[in-house]
């Protein structure tokens, strides 16, 4: 709205993929699961990415990937949005598989996705982990 009556475009919502990495192996999957030529980018070149995007108007992210919640600074993340980037709102887009792991960090989000894609059957016909087990459970 604000930028049809200004005519000031800006990404207000962006969703920021932080991670190809992936605990699981779904075959419709955009990202390059696990893909060790890409790199994911380092601490400090999502701050910079997030202040970049801040400074254009952004107020809103989703953090998602592959999985986020494989990054093992997905805490320090967060905790930067937070303290630097005022009225900012944070998303994470997860498959759930590490929530009970991270709820330190799920706690401080303002928003969280979780995919599940209809009942146990068919979520597991296309969601299985590296040892080819369904993820619905």
């Amino acid at each position: 709205m604000y930028g049809r009556l200004t005519g000031k475009v800006f990404p207000w919502y962006v969703n920021y993929a932080i991670t190809n990495k992936c605990n699981l192996r779904c075959p419709y999957c955009y990202i390059e699961i696990n893909n060790e030529t890409k790199k994911d980018p380092t601490l400090e070149e999502v701050k910079i990415v997030l202040q970049g995007l801040y400074k254009l108007g952004t107020r809103y992210v989703c953090l998602l990937g592959g999985e986020p919640l494989f990054r093992k600074d997905l805490k320090e993340i967060v905790t930067f949005i937070r303290e630097n980037l005022k009225n900012m709102l944070i998303a994470v887009s997860t498959n759930g598989v590490l929530i009970d792991r991270h709820l330190d960090v799920i706690r401080k989000v303002n928003k969280l996705t979780v995919s599940v894609e209809g009942d146990r059957k068919s979520h597991d016909c296309d969601r299985f982990n590296e040892k080819g087990e369904g993820s619905y459970d």
